[in-house]
């Protein structure tokens, strides 16, 4: 489970932008609550190994054999939060694709729609030479408007064919 640390921007009905903390505190909270006791009993845990060693009943490489697993469990936190920070910014990048795929979506359905209209209009003659070039203009920004996005973070050009292909065709 991945616990996002950032407060979110929110933007309120007026227009103002505010944080909101409260994605923020329970994370923060329970790091505390981690540090205060896990401090605690790491200070009993190596505190009784000292004064165990000392009084002879542990063998005096006992603080060695401590260390190591001290160590050991240092690089398995360290992997553990790689891997969750991997597994994060591929839930991030997902949404990303996601978003910027439904965005072409909508640029393409917008361009198939002001084309099919412009064909209508150019088929039934009732278009005066006067307003053919603001009829072609509108399919122009379309088109151009479905190749920014295409060509903009987030999409994958594999799938971009697949999927806007189908809304054009139709």
């Amino acid at each position: 489970m991945m616990i996002n640390f950032v407060a979110e921007k929110v933007q309120t009905p007026k227009g103002k932008v505010e944080m909101q903390w409260k994605k923020l505190i329970e994370p923060t909270v329970w790091a505390i609550w981690w540090l205060i006791v896990g401090g605690a009993g790491l200070w009993v845990i190596v505190g009784s190994i000292g004064f165990f060693v000392k009084e002879g009943w542990l063998p005096n490489d006992t603080s060695g054999w401590v260390q190591a697993i001290g160590s050991i469990g240092a690089i398995l936190v360290a992997i553990w939060i790689s891997g969750g920070e991997r597994r994060h910014k591929a839930i991030i990048e997902k949404a990303a694709s996601r978003d910027a795929l439904a965005r072409a979506i909508d640029a393409s359905e917008h361009a198939k729609t002001t084309a099919q209209n412009c064909v209508g209009l150019f088929s039934s003659n009732s278009v005066q030479r006067g307003e053919m070039p603001r009829h072609l203009a509108a399919v122009e920004h379309a088109a151009n408007r479905v190749k920014e996005i295409s060509a903009g973070p987030g999409m994958d050009s594999e799938l971009l064919g697949t999927r806007l292909a189908t809304p054009l065709l139709m």
